[in-house]
């Protein structure tokens, strides 16, 4: 009897003992946290960049006595300092979106202001200096991930935990982009031409001084994106990524203003207004200091072009004439930081 007792005891204790180390995770296995649906990536950046807008119309279709192109304009050197904020979300599923966002100081460049006769007799050709300048952006993108091999899976526990890997990803966006941008011309001084400066003044005379704001521009684009993304991931702190978008169509407006012709009437007084495409591309270099914490260097190009309309003097004048084309260019290169979350 008192065998039989303790051999039941034993049996229970026994039990008890499996039931424990059932409840309890084996202790080579660790419990990994849940997948997050979303990965997503926030930073700044400084871009340092420089650019030209240029335009050209065709007076001859207005009168007979002026050319095509009647007047040429180009805004050229306009360097510029600008900051910005970007994000990037990522989901499981392959979609992301990303975007930027940034203002800053067009501090330097140049107006070279020339005019045509029929027959392209140039008989007016002027420089003036541009200062105080601004620029503003701002992009918006929605994507799908077509490719990916820097992501893989491993089990560690109950849940599978992402890694980043060496490879490469792959994938497609659409988006819309906005650009702004106002330059001031200050000051006339006459360069050479075809009719010995009868309308301005003998070459390198200063016929307006350089305090005085002569001319102000300003050129608006929208536009949508259609593009590629792409990424390789060469260490586990070294990547390189980029981008490169095609422009179908961007919606241009630009307000000329002459502040010193008062047969244009009241500023804005040359309105040009019109349609075209273009490109954008970008890449960049980033280094992970930290799992969350990365730096990073890149570059990066805009070129829009439009043509059609401009209106001279609205509200006095009121005359269109064809507009030739409308170029904006705008180029450099940014350093970054970014966290990861």
């Amino acid at each position: 009897m008192r065998a039989a007792s303790l051999l039941g005891l034993s049996f229970a204790a026994l039990m008890v003992s499996n039931a424990s180390w059932a409840d309890a995770p084996p202790p080579s296995r660790r419990v990994a946290e849940p997948v997050r649906s979303w990965g997503w990536e926030v930073g700044g950046r400084y871009w340092y960049s420089t650019g030209e807008t240029n335009w050209n119309h065709n007076g001859n279709a207005v009168a007979p006595i002026l050319g095509n192109p009647a007047s040429v304009l180009t805004y050229d050197g306009l360097d510029a300092h600008s900051g910005e904020v970007f994000f990037r979300g990522d989901h499981l599923t392959g979609f992301f979106v990303k975007g930027y966002a940034g203002i800053g100081k067009v501090v330097d460049g140049s107006l070279d202001d020339e005019d045509y006769f029929v027959g392209q007799i140039k008989f007016s050709d002027t420089y003036s200096e541009q200062r105080d300048g601004r620029l503003g952006y701002l992009s918006a993108d929605i994507g799908f991930t077509l490719y990916d091999s820097t992501r893989v899976h491993r089990r560690t526990g109950l849940k599978d935990a992402p890694r980043e890997v060496h490879g490469v990803r792959l994938g497609a966006f659409v988006g819309y982009h906005h650009w702004n941008e106002k330059v001031h011309a200050f000051g006339v001084r006459c360069n050479p031409d075809d009719v010995g400066g009868a309308f301005c003044g003998p070459p390198g005379a200063v016929v307006i001084p350089f305090t005085t704001n002569v001319i102000s521009n300003e050129v608006e684009w929208n536009s949508l994106r259609i593009g590629l993304s792409g990424e390789a991931r060469l260490t586990r702190q070294l990547k390189i990524a980029g981008e490169a978008a095609w422009v179908p169509y961007a919606r241009m407006k630009n307000e000329d203003s002459h502040h010193l012709r008062a047969d244009l009437g009241p500023v804005p007084n040359i309105l040009h207004d019109g349609s075209g495409s273009g490109v954008m591309l970008e890449g960049v270099i980033t280094y992970d200091l930290t799992r969350q914490f990365s730096i990073g260097v890149g570059g990066r190009y805009w070129h829009l072009e439009s043509d059609g309309s401009v209106v001279f003097g609205p509200t006095t004048i009121n005359t269109t004439a064809p507009l030739n084309k409308l170029e904006s260019d705008r180029y450099g290169a940014f350093v970054q930081g970014s966290l990861k979350f």
